[in-house]
């Protein structure tokens, strides 16, 4: 093996490791998932550095982890930023594709504490006494009241 396979391995062993535990996933998460398309034996080639895989098992990997295929083929080598005419490539993520305390980390990076929004205070609901219900109100809930023989 050349020294840019080796380098290109690495990369990929890296960007690999880095998605699956964004997702917080194991090895066999991923070939759970993939539905067979990925072996565990794969995995742990790529993931130990030395392999790059080809390009359908990029396809597979990155369909699994709902990434573009062209992320996975630069982080393996097979492509660069410069083949398709762009210096900089930055993923876009969705909340969805983010776990539980990264969200939390966000949304406390967002909001710092000077600015976070005082909890609203308690409802607090009147409370009203049969003597305030007057005649009409004692009416009303007399005709409200199911009664008993008509049970």
């Amino acid at each position: 093996m050349t020294a840019p396979d080796t380098q290109r391995g690495s990369s990929w062993a890296v960007w690999l490791q880095n998605r699956l535990d964004e997702r917080s996933w194991r090895q066999a998460e991923l070939v759970n998932r993939s539905g067979g398309t990925v072996t565990r034996a794969q995995v742990s080639r790529w993931l130990k550095g030395g392999h790059v895989p080809d390009i359908a098992s990029i396809r597979d990997v990155c369909e699994v982890l709902g990434v573009p295929a062209v992320e996975g083929m630069i982080a393996a080598g097979h492509l660069s930023p410069e083949d398709l005419g762009v210096s900089v490539i930055e993923r876009h993520r969705e909340a969805r594709d983010l776990s539980k305390r990264e969200l939390l980390a966000e949304l406390d990076r967002r909001i710092p504490d000077d600015e976070a929004e005082p909890a609203p205070p308690p409802i607090s609901i009147p409370r009203i006494s049969p003597e305030g219900l007057g005649v009409e109100g004692e009416d009303f809930a007399a005709r409200r009241r199911p009664n008993r023989d008509d049970r």
